[in-house]
């Protein structure tokens, strides 16, 4: 089962979210990158709303919306986000240990419409991912 993720909005009583210039740009980039597949990458200084804004604009996608966050530690290993990856997107124990083999399931699986959330992205190390530049 894929949840929508609204419980982080749900923790101040009667909070609302302000249509902002940069939440609307949010809502409308986070609902097209997930009616076409694509990619998208929100950076700025802490504290300035983006989870906040992500949250909110994953709440209002069409149901039944499959979003999935991805967990990574502080500069994860290539394997280690791997195994993230894997969890993420149920694959549990079927993620062959080989690279390879491993990497060619996550491909597959990632071909599946969904949304992958993965928050803290400047964290990866470089080989880790090729969105690095984006972040």
């Amino acid at each position: 089962m894929f949840l929508r993720e609204q419980k982080h909005l749900a923790q101040v009583p009667d909070a609302q979210v302000v249509h902002t210039p940069a939440v609307r740009s949010v809502l409308r980039t986070v609902a097209h990158a997930a009616a076409v597949g694509a990619v998208v990458c929100l950076y700025g200084d802490a504290g300035q709303g983006k989870t906040v804004a992500l949250q909110y604009a994953l709440s209002h996608l069409p149901h039944p919306a499959r979003v999935r966050r991805v967990h990574v530690g502080v500069h994860p290993t290539v394997p280690e986000l791997r195994r993230v990856l894997g969890d993420a997107l149920e694959l549990g124990r079927h993620l062959p240990r080989g690279a390879g083999e491993g990497d060619l399931m996550l491909v597959n699986a990632l071909r599946q419409p969904r949304v992958l959330v993965l928050d803290g992205a400047q964290r990866l190390p470089g080989p880790a991912c090729g969105l690095r530049g984006c972040v």
